[in-house]
This record gives C-alpha cells, sequence and structure tokens, in this order.
C-alpha cells in the first residue's frame, strides 16, 4: 500500500508548477451529523502540502471543501491557495479556468476562516456575543475574514458621491462611487 506522497515529490520535482488538491469529502466528513474534532486539514494532506512545496516552491494549493480549514502554515508557505466547495461535476474545469487564467477568480469567502482552534470557544459553547464568535463578533485578527478574496487585478474606490446634498424621509438619494481595475 502507497500513499502517494513520494509519488507527488517525484512528478513535482523539476515541473514549472505543482498544484495539491486537498479537502473534505462530503460523504465522509462534512455531513450534518458528524462534528470535527479539529479544524485541520487530515494529518496526511498537510504533510503532502509540505513535502511537494518543499519539492517545487511554486506549489499551488486547492481546498475543496464546505467549511473554514485553519490553514495557517499553508498561508505563510505556500505562495497560492485557491478555495472551492464541493461546486458538482464541473468544478474540475473550474478549477482549471481560474489555474490557467481564462477566468478571473471573484468569489468570497461565506465564512470567517481562523487561524487556529484556540480562537474559538468550545463547541458547545453557543454564546456568539460573549465568546466574540462569527465574523460580527470576532475581536482577533483571522487567517481569512467574511468576504475574503482576491483577483488577478487590484481595485481602487473614489469617494463617494451623492446626488443631492439633502433627501427628505420619503424621497431617495443616489451614491455613486468610482471604481478603477
Amino acid at each position: 500500500i502507497s500513499s502517494g506522497t513520494q509519488d507527488a515529490v517525484d512528478a513535482a520535482t523539476g515541473a514549472d508548477a505543482a498544484v495539491v488538491v486537498v479537502g473534505s469529502m462530503p460523504f465522509i466528513n462534512g455531513r450534518e451529523d458528524h462534528d470535527r474534532t479539529t479544524m485541520a486539514l487530515a494529518e496526511s494532506q498537510s504533510e503532502l502540502i509540505k513535502r511537494v512545496t518543499a519539492a517545487n516552491p511554486n506549489t499551488i494549493v486547492v481546498v475543496e471543501n464546505s467549511y473554514p480549514t485553519t490553514l495557517t502554515w499553508e498561508q505563510a508557505n505556500v505562495p497560492a491557495i485557491l478555495w472551492t466547495t464541493h461546486a458538482g461535476a464541473e468544478t474540475g474545469h473550474a478549477v482549471a479556468d481560474v489555474l490557467f487564467g481564462d477566468v478571473n477568480p471573484a468569489g468570497r469567502l461565506p465564512q470567517t476562516w481562523y487561524r487556529s482552534e484556540a480562537d474559538l470557544p468550545g463547541i458547545l459553547e453557543y454564546d456568539i456575543i460573549k465568546t466574540d464568535r462569527t465574523y460580527q463578533y470576532f475581536r482577533g485578527s483571522p487567517l481569512y475574514p467574511f468576504g475574503y478574496g482576491l483577483s488577478y487585478t487590484t481595485f481602487g474606490y473614489g469617494g463617494p458621491r451623492l446626488s443631492t446634498g439633502s433627501v427628505s424621509s420619503d424621497g431617495t438619494v443616489t451614491v455613486s462611487v468610482p471604481v478603477t481595475n
């Protein structure tokens, strides 16, 4: 029996770039009736990423899962991380389109991704305000905040302009913001 890790390292060595796909399988560890004991990737997946990155510093990690994962080591050591949820039969084509630059990634995270489980209260603590849970109340520095996402370009946002200086209680005002790409 082989884990395939050495085969991945061998394939990555000397290549222009390496792509490692990790994550969860919804039928195994993403179920409604199954609580995870850790937010980390499976140990074998973390080891795969570390070994492939050591063999090829131009490693791209694609994370396919439906929930936040602690990727602190990966964020510090891997030049590119792409997240996708379990999007269906065309996921592979969509990921390839993003990796090859045919499509500009424009998605944003629908959750806050924490640096560590230590950033969260116990699993049975449900008072989200008292325990600073969720993007709305968390006071720490998350790995990726709610709404985080990058693209292949940068955007600049100018100052907002109002269509009028005052508005009555039953009136409307239009706000416009210049955006540069």
